[in-house]
């Protein structure tokens, strides 16, 4: 056997081996969708969300709301049924699917970001979520699905610019596109 034919076989298992390395890429992306399909997610309002939480307790919800997180905050609100008392507290999982979108640490310490999200997540209640357990919900984030930075900052809900609230959204029913 030449130097040709040598060349040729090891540039095969190079291609060989770089096929089945994309090919179990893209099966294990098709199984974590798959399994997060499957989910039974319910798709949700905020201001139902709130108004009826134990109809949703330890359900898994795709919501679409505003996102506010900085230095001792991580929360959830809508602009239609704005209330302190609606705010939900979001922790993320340790690993989100595969798809999810990331959020860019801004790199200021505590000032955070407001943006538009969907989030796919389990819904808790029953009290005691976030800073000084203050929050009576919690939505344990597994996916987010789509995100809109409104502003570099982070605010209370009752805090916000109006220019800035006026941007803020949720929808009757999240639903993925």
């Amino acid at each position: 056997m030449g130097i040709f034919e040598t060349r040729q076989l090891d540039m095969q298992k190079i291609i060989f081996i770089i096929g089945l390395f994309l090919l179990s890429v893209l099966l294990i992306q098709a199984q974590d969708q798959k399994a997060f399909a499957n989910l039974n997610v319910i798709d949700v309002s905020f201001c139902d969300l709130t108004q009826k939480p134990e109809s949703y307790r330890d359900k898994i919800v795709r919501i679409k709301a505003t996102y506010s997180f900085g230095f001792e905050n991580s929360r959830l609100f809508c602009s239609d049924c704005l209330d302190e008392n609606n705010s939900v507290w979001v922790d993320f999982e340790d690993e989100l699917c595969s798809n999810s979108k990331k959020i860019k640490d801004n790199k200021r310490y505590g000032v955070g970001r407001t943006l538009n999200v969907t989030f796919v997540g389990k819904y808790e209640y029953g009290g005691g979520y976030g800073n000084f357990g203050v929050f009576p919900a919690r939505l344990l984030v597994s996916c987010m699905e789509e995100k809109k930075e409104l502003v570099n900052y982070s605010l209370a809900p009752s805090k916000l610019p109006q220019k800035v609230l006026s941007q803020t959204y949720c929808d009757k029913k999240a639903k993925k596109y």
